[in-house]
């Protein structure tokens, strides 16, 4: 190898270098911007996420707080009507019980019934069986006070008390109360069902935005890669060119290295060649260019690999461009 070669290597080595660098600077570039737009894309999710809750909490309370003022105030008016109806309900004195003889009645107030019996005009018998009956009567009933002019007599023996509200009224009340009830509890459950609903539609959108937002990560990814692949035949085909005695010299080294470090990035991204040398051919992955028979290798089997091929993650990259045998 003359100097010329050696120069003319040297500066397409240099060359290859400085676009690498640019390369590798500006696809590091796009790989920072694109994660901080999915940091913001993340802090807006979550943001959004939160507002949605502490919205549905306080809507959910507000209805709780509803539903215990109504019922509170469907209770208190409960209460007023079995007041009124047990103020409407008292037994009113019974008639026959204060029919009496007039004489055998105490005046009203805190007079008491003189002892000496009153003087009848002629004609009248006093001593009758009727008055004698009445004034035993009279002897053994209580004196009724100031106090107790205004409370209803107490039933006879074998009368029942009146009740204060019927048992048909009851159930009637039970029945309205229940069906309140029925439709808070209706409203309530419609609630959280559509808090649950819109729950799950946003849920379904930010993995709808993610999946997006990963699909246009690749394609822009695939876009560079695709460009870099022909850098990377370059690099494979100067090493290939190196005679086994100048492998040894700190250029062609270098030059190894830079190559394995670019091989290394390219699989820390996701990128690994196909080598589909010795294997079976596959359409979805290999572009056959080239037919031998050959007895060396079985039927519809890969001979030769002319360009390697790339996957990224689990989609082609590059397709290997091969000459199939048999």
């Amino acid at each position: 190898m003359n100097e010329l070669q050696k120069e003319y290597l040297e500066q397409r080595a240099r060359e290859q270098a400085e676009a690498e660098a640019l390369e590798e600077a500006r696809l590091k570039k796009v790989m920072e911007e694109e994660r901080k737009k999915e940091a913001k894309r993340q802090e807006k999710e979550k943001k959004a996420k939160e507002e949605a809750e502490q919205k549905a909490e306080a809507e959910a309370i507000e209805i709780l707080n509803r539903v215990k003022a109504e019922m509170a105030a469907n209770k208190e008016k409960e209460e007023k009507k079995a007041a009124e109806a047990k103020t409407d309900t008292k037994e009113a004195p019974d008639p026959e019980e204060e029919e009496d003889n007039i004489y055998d009645r105490e005046p009203a107030g805190e007079a008491v019934m003189p002892k000496k019996s009153p003087k009848f005009k002629k004609g009248s018998r006093p001593g009758t069986p009727k008055s004698k009956e009445a004034a035993a009567t009279r002897e053994k009933e209580p004196k009724r006070t100031e106090t107790d002019e205004g409370t209803p007599p107490e039933p006879k023996a074998g009368e029942e008390k009146e009740p204060k509200q019927t048992e048909a009224d009851e159930q009637e009340e039970t029945g309205r109360e229940t069906v309140r009830e029925t439709k808070l509890r209706e409203q309530l459950e419609e609630y959280q069902d559509k808090y649950k609903r819109l729950l799950a539609e946003f849920e379904n959108a930010r993995t709808r935005e993610a999946k997006e937002a990963t699909r246009m990560y690749d394609m822009g990814a695939k876009a560079v890669l695709e460009k870099l692949l022909p850098i990377v035949d370059n690099f494979e085909r100067a090493i290939l060119t190196i005679p086994e005695e100048d492998k040894e010299r700190a250029f062609e080294q270098g030059v190894d290295k830079i190559y394995k470090q670019m091989m290394t990035t390219l699989e820390e991204i996701g990128v690994q060649p196909m080598n589909a040398q010795g294997t079976e051919f596959n359409p979805d992955m290999h572009n056959a260019v080239m037919h031998v028979e050959d007895e060396a290798y079985g039927e519809n089997v890969v001979a030769e690999e002319m360009q390697k091929g790339y996957m990224y993650k689990d989609s082609v990259l590059r397709y290997s461009m091969v000459k199939v045998a048999n």
